[in-house]
């Protein structure tokens, strides 16, 4: 049996799992906290009545439809940026 009879298994290394660079994890944390826009008809303990956490005057959760369906009684539109989530908040009139 010569050389060129034999098989010769490759090693091939496997792709390493993608790691987020800290600018990329303060960019994906960003949407998980949203602010709430200025002269919004909300007080805090409204807020957190419905189930929001607050941490450095941010809310979470901030999914937009969430937020929406938890606050009934108000009207949100959301105001975002591409730097910031911001929802304003208007008090129903009933």
């Amino acid at each position: 049996m010569t050389d060129s009879n034999v098989i010769r298994s490759t090693i091939t290394k496997q792709p390493k799992a993608t790691k987020f660079s800290n600018l990329e994890s303060k960019a994906a944390s960003k949407d998980e906290f949203f602010n709430v826009a200025k002269g919004s008809d909300i007080r805090p303990y409204e807020l957190a009545d419905a189930g929001f956490e607050m941490q450095d005057f941010k809310f979470f959760p901030a999914d937009f439809e969430e937020v929406r369906k938890r606050l009934s009684d108000f009207v949100v539109t959301d105001e975002s940026t591409a730097y910031d989530k911001v929802f304003r908040f208007e008090r129903l009139p009933y």
